[in-house]
């Protein structure tokens, strides 16, 4: 069984990742801003599972997710990077400091944990890193443009990441291609469930949110 690391598991695609690597057997830790709302998974899966606290936006917290995770289960196999939400605006409204903000989760958090597991990963000589990315990374439709930036920048950094870290024994993937045989059973029920959210037009609850720049 594989050690597993979900971000943004309060919720839609993050959670249901977590869900269904626990059922699956694996050992899970499971994140959230606030670890309150996974603590029912740590609770239903003792020894399996540990809620931690995590905005990847603050390297500390990013520190010591690892490091929970080196002490409950001796290391990580498997990042899955869902932490993010989403942001409607005109490009001309987006407001800096917001736009700013939503780089700084759903793009350099992803950034920062994938720094933070690597040395373990490329020490032990496997792992795998899976980047949640979005249809709006590949196809931009206005008002997601700014949150469609954060997903392109995604798609690029795991095509990049995977050509340099593949010869070491790691594979990087996003949710949707390119995922290994092993990953399949926990990662495509969460898929199924990303594409009844879609259907039932909330594709934007499977993250944390949905901010709207102040029209002016």
């Amino acid at each position: 069984m594989s050690r597993w690391l979900v971000t943004g598991c309060s919720t839609g695609i993050g959670r249901a990742i977590a869900v269904a690597a626990l059922d699956a057997g694996h050992s899970v830790v499971v994140t959230a801003r606030r670890p309150e709302t996974v603590q029912d998974l740590a609770d239903a899966h003792p020894g399996r599972a540990v809620a931690v606290a995590l905005d990847v936006t603050d390297r500390a917290q990013i520190a010591d997710a690892v490091a929970a995770a080196d002490a409950a289960f001796g290391g990580l196999d498997v990042l899955v990077n869902n932490a993010g939400y989403g942001y409607l605006s005109a490009v001309e409204e987006g407001d800096d400091a917001e736009v700013r903000a939503l780089f700084d989760t759903n793009f350099f958090g992803a950034v920062d944990m994938v720094k933070a597991v690597l040395p373990g990963m490329r020490a032990r000589g496997s792992g795998h890193i899976v980047n949640v990315s979005s249809m709006t990374g590949i196809v931009t439709n206005p008002p997601n443009t700014y949150y469609s930036c954060t997903k392109h920048a995604l798609e690029a950094l795991t095509e990049g990441l995977a050509k340099e870290v593949g010869p070491l024994g790691i594979t990087v993937c996003d949710r949707a291609r390119c995922v290994p045989d092993r990953l399949h059973h926990a990662v495509d029920a969460p898929g199924r469930q990303h594409r009844r959210l879609r259907r039932g037009g909330r594709a934007q609850g499977a993250h944390q949110g949905v901010r709207r720049a102040p029209a002016r």
